[in-house]
């Protein structure tokens, strides 16, 4: 008997599947791991002799059968290349407990402390191969690093494991972030559909996934939660609205300035002003008067945005308003309208410290110099963003231009990648951005300026940028505030 399977495990090109059981009745350890081995190499052929071989009478070839009846379906989803870069993977998934695939992504997609991958043979289809099952196996806190490496690696394949997580009501910012580093699109039609959920949190995050995807073709699926039972599912449809860019929306956005909720009349206001709602200025105007100061805040907003120049009067008096935020959003509306004839009201709000660098920020805007010391000095303390506003003296052709361009197409990637894009849009360099997190920044269909989608690109680092003719320089906070500094001395003896 021994000298036959001898004569059977030598055969060359062997595979037939029950010879090779046979072969798990070896004497020798070694020779029934081969014959295991081979059987696993016939992959889905081998299954119908192992379902016979799992009811053997023999514990040893029963044992391996069904041993082996559980790799082979492992196997058939894993790439070569994952087990060649993770050896025995396949046993560990197949053998070990389900979190076994959540541990096995997080291994393959581990970087160092640089950020290069540990194993920088893999591809992305072999970390694709473990996705589906590593979000239905994952832990409460798996959440944040499966997220992270969805973003880094751009798992599409994440995509159900995410909407499952919003079925759930689970992982909310997170998951929706993914969706949108992803451009998830093929998700908008779950997310409406989880729109009708009795759950509000279901609700709440399909909501968001919306709008962070800027699935504007869904404005009608929003327009009906304006009425929600849940005051924040109104005020964020509300604002999904004025996102989209929904005209059709602007009777009910202007019926919502009447609603009990303070965030929401609040959100509505400025949904109104992004919608160019001229209609709206009456009733933008009686907010100002609003008992809440968020309310009298957005309200000055919207009414710059809609360059309601009329109102200046009235915006002007919410610069001596008791809270300090609407004095700052009431300074910052002044300078949106564009009004020289408010240099000398900013420039003695220079004089309140709650509202000194929004004064001066507006004051340069509006081309005045007088705003400069205000604006260094709080540079000095630690204002990292402000400094980019004396551009506006320094070279206004090019501040107005980035102001009145708009922004063709979204900008996604790390913000290296990001601010190439942006250069190519504007049409001049832009020296390095630091940062490396993965953003997406939107261009709402050409409703973004050029200056805006550069704000939200250099501000989430230290980000000292100086505009040239055809160029915009980035120097570190302490050089560029010399830069400034040394700019503003020589100004001064002209």
């Amino acid at each position: 008997m021994a000298v036959a399977l001898l004569i059977v495990l030598l055969l060359p090109g062997q595979d037939d599947p029950a010879q090779l059981i046979e072969g798990l009745r070896a004497p020798k350890v070694e020779d029934r791991i081969q014959a295991e081995q081979n059987l696993k190499k016939l992959g889905k052929k081998a299954v119908p002799a192992l379902e016979l071989a799992r009811k053997d009478s023999d514990p040893e070839v029963s044992q391996r059968a069904e041993r082996l009846l559980k790799i082979i379906p492992v196997l058939e989803r894993l790439t070569p290349n994952l087990m060649q870069e993770i050896p025995g993977i396949e046993d560990r998934l197949a053998l070990g407990m389900p979190h076994a695939w959540t541990e096995a992504l997080v291994m393959a997609a581990d970087r160092d402390e640089k950020g290069r991958r540990k194993r920088p043979k893999l591809q992305r289809a072999d970390l694709d191969a473990l996705v589906p099952q590593a979000f239905q196996a994952m832990k409460e806190e798996d959440l944040t690093t499966l997220c992270g490496i969805v973003e880094e690696e751009e798992l599409r394949s994440a995509i159900p494991g995410l909407l499952n997580l919003i079925r759930q009501g689970k992982g909310f910012r997170l998951v929706q972030d993914a969706l949108e580093i992803l451009d998830a699109q093929e998700a908008v039609p779950d997310l409406v559909a989880l729109l009708r959920s009795k759950e509000e949190g279901v609700r709440w995050n399909a909501l968001w996934g919306l709008i962070l995807l800027d699935a504007a073709a869904t404005a009608p699926e929003l327009r009906p939660l304006l009425k929600d039972e849940i005051e924040a599912i109104r005020r964020d449809a509300a604002f999904g609205l004025g996102r989209f860019g929904d005209k059709a929306s602007l009777a009910d956005l202007r019926a919502a300035l009447q609603d009990e909720d303070v965030h929401l009349r609040r959100v509505a206001a400025s949904a109104l002003g992004s919608l160019q709602s001229k209609e709206a200025v009456p009733d933008l105007l009686k907010l100002l008067k609003a008992e809440d100061p968020m309310v009298r805040g957005a309200a000055a907003s919207a009414l710059a945005d809609l360059r309601a120049l009329e109102t200046r009067p009235e915006i002007l008096k919410l610069t001596r308003d008791q809270d300090k935020d609407v004095r700052v959003d009431a300074v910052t509306a002044l300078a949106d309208l564009g009004v020289t004839d408010s240099v000398d009201d900013l420039r003695a709000l220079l004089n309140d410290e709650q509202v000194r660098p929004a004064a001066a920020r507006a004051l340069l805007r509006l081309g005045s110099r007088d705003g400069v010391p205000a604006l260094l000095e709080a540079a000095e303390k630690g204002d990292v963003f402000s400094l980019v506003y004396l551009n506006a003296l320094r070279r206004p052709e090019v501040w107005s231009g980035l102001q009145t361009k708009m922004l063709r197409r979204d900008l996604r990637g790390k913000p290296k990648d990001a601010a190439a894009a942006w250069a190519r849009e504007a049409g001049m360099a832009l020296d390095a951005i630091r940062g490396d997190e993965r953003l997406t920044l939107r261009s709402y269909r050409g409703r973004t300026s050029l200056w805006h989608a550069l704000w939200e690109l250099s501000t989430r680092e230290d980000n000292g940028l100086v505009f040239e003719t055809d160029r915009i320089r980035n120097l570190p906070h302490k050089e560029a505030l010399k830069f400034w500094k040394d700019w503003w001395a020589s100004e001064q003896k002209k």
